[in-house]
């Protein structure tokens, strides 16, 4: 069983979201992107929807698309400045 680092896995979170494999993917099933973005469940995107708030997405038959690049950018929208950032980041 893989055991969650202390601080819940943020790091490595934001190094795999900032580290996408490369070709990405252009569209994700809403199920996908807790594979894609770690510490986000299905549901946390289905009640934003609900709420009309996060990223827009694409309804076909049962399922809702989201665009990865407009995901990527919803989640690292409100950097939080710390010691250690730059001016470059």
């Amino acid at each position: 069983m893989e055991e969650k680092p202390k601080d819940g896995g943020f790091s490595e979170d934001a190094q795999h979201i900032e580290n996408l494999p490369d070709p990405q993917p252009i569209l994700a099933a809403r199920q996908a992107l807790p594979k894609i973005f770690p510490g986000q469940s299905q549901q946390t995107w289905a009640n934003l929807a609900s709420k009309k708030e996060g990223p827009r997405y694409w309804r076909k038959g049962k399922l809702c698309w989201y665009d990865v690049q407009e995901v990527k950018r919803y989640l690292m929208k409100n950097p939080v400045k710390t010691k250690e950032t730059t001016d470059d980041h």
